[in-house]
């Protein structure tokens, strides 16, 4: 099964564009990032959509960190407290709903709000039964995505350097 574009052409050209050095990084590549900082954490197993997503959010200022599978984010997000999760559904190792159901039971997480980010023909029910707080239906326009995380951003500390962690590094 070939996974739907996270951003319609134009926007990921834009993307590339803005930020070439970005794509070309390897992965576990790990920058210092404010402690105080509540980031974001972007999970999504498709390496180019999930430093797409992270470099859209940086370059509006947010804090980041990523995640390519649910047990990354598990470890990501008990090591960095994120103020909000964007949660890709299916993955390797451990997909999104796995991921939401470890989330919900540990004491420390399940306050930490998520929205989906599927091309499932039944994302919408399946974000319903997880708790999500929204679905982001793939390919994404980005004002849908700024306006999804928009509510949680007074949250998520700004910050003046892009910043990106992986659960590699």
């Amino acid at each position: 099964m070939s996974q739907r574009p996270l951003f319609s052409p134009q926007v990921t050209a834009e993307l590339f564009s803005r930020c070439p050095g970005r794509y070309a990084l390897a992965a576990g590549t790990l920058r210092t990032m404010d402690t105080d900082a509540r980031p974001i954490l972007v999970v999504e197993d498709d390496e180019n959509s999930r430093l797409m997503m992270a470099t859209l959010l940086e370059l509006k200022g947010y804090p980041v960190v990523t995640a390519a599978n649910g047990a990354e984010a598990l470890a990501m997000a008990r090591q960095h407290r994120p103020c909000l999760i964007l949660l890709d559904l299916i993955m390797p190792v451990m997909d999104g709903l796995q991921f939401r159901a470890e989330q919900l039971a540990d004491a420390g997480l399940s306050s930490i709000p998520v929205v989906c980010v599927s091309g499932r023909h039944n994302a919408a029910e399946l974000a319903r039964e997880m708790g999500a707080v929204r679905l982001l239906v793939k390919p994404i326009a980005v004002e849908l995505v700024l306006d999804a995380v928009r509510p949680y951003g007074e949250v998520a500390v700004r910050v003046t350097k892009p910043m990106i962690t992986h659960a590699d590094a």
